[in-house]
């Protein structure tokens, strides 16, 4: 597809001219199974089939991620790809990737299922071609794409989602042609949650029951999207504000839970996209991005009213791609990235650091028959300054990236693929910077990736069957790790080497039994080995590093009939630590979860009414993800939407 997306376009008949009749194309995408690195997705009407009810359900459905959550709704978001850290995975939203050049963690509480028409991660190298070379400079990239019509109708969205523990979100997107190509929409939605969400404390023989206090939330955002399609052109505006003020409860502690710690933040951005395709072998892309993001903290119990620290960072993007078809079956693309960042902090001990970082990615691809193979190669410069001190080293640096695919022929529905990528990534501001925690003299953390995959697909009358399996390799070397520098203070260094490796498995199933009656079910697992191999002498060697759990599995079912749609569904994960070497009292146990959904969908004149009712954590089981932080209970959601 990725050959052809360039170079298939519109000709001008110098012979004769004639006007068509419209034409309405449907088309489903390219399975994930049968893509050339291992891709996982999930559709808007996955969701509803099967039974994925936040952004986080999403991503722990998705084999080889393990999710960080903070305990209740709104809660701080992120994930790990196959053992590596959250800084080694990139999120693009609408086509451009986001930054977060303080920890280099982006908070996925911030992006809700509303929003997203599909969120698909790739991991390995990203298989399609006119990308920002920046998409090319992580090893593993989370898609969220927003929903778009192209035509002249009005188009609402609207839902209101109610919970436990005083939760109401209220969601709202309305999209309309108007002119000739143009497409103007706004998004608003927000939340509040109280998340006073009861939970036990086990100490010994004595268990303590509690309410999580402090715990209040509430954000909103809203986005303008301009979009305007030419006969050879497309042009993307997207304006996005993002607001939120939570109270921090922190750490579950025995017998007090007293806290006053606070966090508001705001986030806006403006991003600019244009594509020509005009030429007859030849297309352009470009892109522009300015974002603002800003973090205040307070303490209400020590210093009441007053900002404790008050970080502001600064981006300035521009990408410019070029895809050029020689010959049929090959493609060439050049991909170049300019991104300016700083970070201003109000505390006096905060220096003033900044980085120019400048990409260039080229690729190719060619298709023959049975086989697709693209090669990419990234160069990487990355220049760091501080205003108020030494600055980090300077990097320059090639990477390289190859990828294939096999379709075995016969109708047989099987494809080999393998992928090999070899990246890096640069230490965070903070890791840098952040007072007697960071080293002006981290080098980056080098990562190798192997992957060797197998899918296969049936789609024949009433069946609809797709499964992908994934064995994975990953050295990383130089990595970043805290270490202790005297009692008291503790230094970032490059010390730490882990080596990983591990088998996924991707299903999912779909029987149309009747025209009335569907029966979609799907089944995700994973097996990680994640080991330290740092130093043989140490406690910690060989053993499968911080919150890595060595198996996670998920699944569901689900069954559309004429009068209420059921979806069961379960995710479990085995127990991990919270620190490498496994000291007595650091695991974190595992847990199972089963989730109930019911929902019912009817017309009524032009749109569309959806009913939906959740109850999860059925069984009422108590865990963690992140140590000392509880997750909630049994709890309940209800969702009414509308859409025209």
């Amino acid at each position: 597809m990725g050959v052809y997306a360039c170079a298939l376009y519109a000709r001008n008949d110098t012979l004769h001219s004639r006007q068509m009749t419209e034409v309405e194309v449907k088309a489903q995408r390219l399975s994930d199974v049968h893509a050339l690195t291992a891709v996982r997705s999930l559709s808007s009407a996955d969701h509803l089939r099967l039974g994925v009810t936040d952004m986080g359900d999403a991503l722990r459905r998705m084999p080889g991620v393990t999710l960080r959550d903070y305990g209740g709704a709104g809660s701080r978001k992120s994930i790990a790809i196959r053992g590596l850290g959250s800084q080694h995975t990139g999120v693009s939203y609408d086509g451009v990737t986001l930054s977060e050049c303080q920890t280099g963690s982006i908070d996925l509480s911030r992006y809700t299922l509303e929003q997203a028409a599909r969120v698909s991660m790739s991991i390995g190298g990203e298989g399609q071609m006119l990308l920002p070379a920046r998409q090319l400079a992580y090893p593993a990239v989370l898609s969220i794409e927003t929903t778009e019509e192209r035509d002249k109708k009005p188009h609402l969205n609207t839902s209101i989602t109610a919970g436990s523990f005083l939760t109401f979100r209220p969601f709202v997107k309305y999209q309309q042609g108007v002119g000739k190509g143009w497409t103007l929409g706004a998004t608003l939605d927000g939340l509040y949650s109280r998340n006073n969400f009861p939970y036990k404390i086990r100490n010994g023989q004595t268990i303590q029951r509690e309410h999580r206090r402090n715990s209040k939330l509430w954000n909103g955002h809203g986005e303008v999207d301009i979009i305007r399609e030419g006969r050879d052109s497309e042009m993307r505006i997207k304006l996005y504000g993002y607001t939120d003020s939570r109270e921090l409860p922190g750490q579950v502690r025995y017998y007090t839970n007293v806290s006053g710690e606070k966090l508001d933040e705001r986030n806006t951005f403006a991003q600019f996209q244009y594509t020509y395709r005009g030429f007859s072998r030849l297309t352009f892309k470009g892109i522009a991005k300015y974002n603002y993001f800003q973090s205040d903290y307070k303490d209400e119990l020590s210093l009441p009213g007053r900002s404790l620290a008050v970080y502001t960072q600064r981006e300035a993007y521009a990408s410019l791609m070029a895809g050029y078809t020689p010959l049929k079956g090959m493609l060439l693309n050049y991909a170049g990235d300019y991104a300016f960042n700083n970070l201003w902090g109000s505390e006096t001990t905060v220096t003033r650091p900044s980085r120019h970082t400048m990409l260039h990615a080229f690729s190719i691809v060619y298709t023959w028959r049975m086989l697709t193979v693209q090669g990419r190669m990234l160069g990487s410069y990355y220049y760091n300054d501080d205003r108020r001190g030494p600055a980090g080293e300077d990097v320059q640096r090639w990477s390289p990236n190859i990828m294939f695919r096999i379709n075995i022929p016969g109708n047989t529905g099987l494809s080999v693929r393998a992928s090999y990528k070899d990246i890096f990534r640069m230490p965070t501001f903070n890791e840098l910077y952040y007072y007697h925690y960071g080293s002006t003299d981290l080098k980056p953390e080098n990562t190798r990736q192997g992957n060797l995959g197998l899918g296969w697909s049936y789609n024949r009358k009433r069946w609809d069957v797709e499964v992908g399996i994934d064995a994975f390799a990953n050295r990383v070397r130089d990595k970043i790790v805290a270490v202790p520098f005297n009692l008291f203070i503790w230094r970032t260094v490059n010390v730490g080497k882990v080596n990983g490796q591990g088998l996924e498995l991707n299903t999912r199933i779909g029987w149309q039994i009747t025209d009335r009656h569907r029966l979609d079910a799907s089944l995700a697992g994973s097996l990680q080995s994640i080991r330290n191999r740092t130093n043989a002498a140490s406690s910690a060697y060989g053993k499968q590093i911080a919150y890595i759990p060595q198996r996670t599995g998920s699944a569901s079912l689900g069954w559309e009939n004429p009068w209420l749609n059921i979806v069961l569904s379960a995710y479990a994960q085995s127990d991990c630590y919270t620190t490498n070497d496994h000291v007595p009292g650091t695991r974190v146990d595992g847990f199972n979860e089963i989730n109930l959904g019911i929902y019912r969908r009817w017309k009524r004149r032009r749109g569309v009414f959806t009913a939906r009712a959740d109850i999860r954590n059925l069984l009422d089981r108590r865990y963690e993800l992140v140590a000392r932080y509880p997750m909630p209970g049994r709890n309940w959601q209800l969702t009414l939407n509308y859409q025209l």
